[in-house]
């Protein structure tokens, strides 16, 4: 009985980290719904405007399709500043992340598209672990949920006297904040940090797999021959330690 609970945990672990972020978003929202009812009516500014008469199930995903796009639309102002010369730089840079990336470039003889390359590896490798995946997927959920607690914080203070409205609004906005700036951000990080760490310790048996071959400024990464992924290739040398240049027709093993 102990060795079949475990299986099923063990199963059950691997379905929830292939699940999108938009499904536990969906899950969310029509928990709402139900616990709360859909509105028939929403006053807006003095306002009465009336919500059309659909299914919990219908507003579920047609707000859940809505509030994950507005959160993919936040993801640069919320993972990523302004730097002192204008340019966007991640908001968070821990030094297990940087030195997951230098690592991960350095294997792979690319900079830009790192993380593409990494996830197509790690993914044919079968080794895009819960520690990987999931997170990604939560950290997208956190992301879309910065905008409902926002709006529906304004439309609730507006049927409110004005201390408890302010109060409300002020709440929703340190939420939003904490979302924002905070929680989604470092998830997505911590994301970042295992893929990479764990794409540079691939077992012999999968680096062997891997092989690369350049194409005038493009590296093309193969896995048992099939290409997985292309990205630029890099102008500074020292990023070719491990990736070695492709000769002929034949691709070089990377690693």
């Amino acid at each position: 009985m102990d060795e079949s609970l475990k299986v099923f945990a063990k199963q059950l672990g691997k379905n929830a980290e292939k699940q999108p972020g938009w499904i536990y978003l969906l899950a969310t929202i029509y928990f709402v719904l139900q616990a709360f009812g859909v509105p028939t009516q929403v006053d807006i500014a003095g306002l009465r405007l009336t919500v059309p008469k659909l299914s919990a199930e219908i507003w579920a995903t047609l707000l859940t399709l809505v509030l994950y796009q507005v959160g993919d639309a936040l993801d640069k102002v919320t993972f990523k500043k302004r730097d002192e010369k204008g340019n966007w730089v991640d908001r968070f840079q821990p030094e297990s992340l940087k030195d997951a990336i230098a690592a991960a470039r350095a294997k792979f003889g690319v900079k830009d598209g790192i993380y593409d390359v990494s996830m197509k590896i790690l993914e044919k490798a079968k080794q895009a672990k819960f520690s990987v995946h999931f997170l990604n997927e939560m950290a997208k959920f956190f992301r879309s949920l910065i905008a409902p607690v926002l709006a529906v914080a304004i439309v609730l203070s507006l049927k409110l006297t004005m201390p408890w409205a302010l109060l409300l609004v002020a709440v929703a906005l340190l939420c939003a904040y904490v979302l924002a700036v905070h929680v989604y951000p470092r998830l997505k990080n911590l994301h970042r940090i295992n893929l990479y760490k764990e794409v540079v310790a691939l077992p012999a048996e999968d680096q062997a797999k891997v092989s690369c071959q350049e194409l005038g400024t493009v590296r093309m990464f193969f896995w048992q021959g099939a290409l997985i992924a292309t990205a630029p290739k890099p102008t500074n040398p020292m990023l070719n330690t491990d990736a070695q240049q492709a000769r002929s027709a034949t691709p070089s093993r990377v690693g």
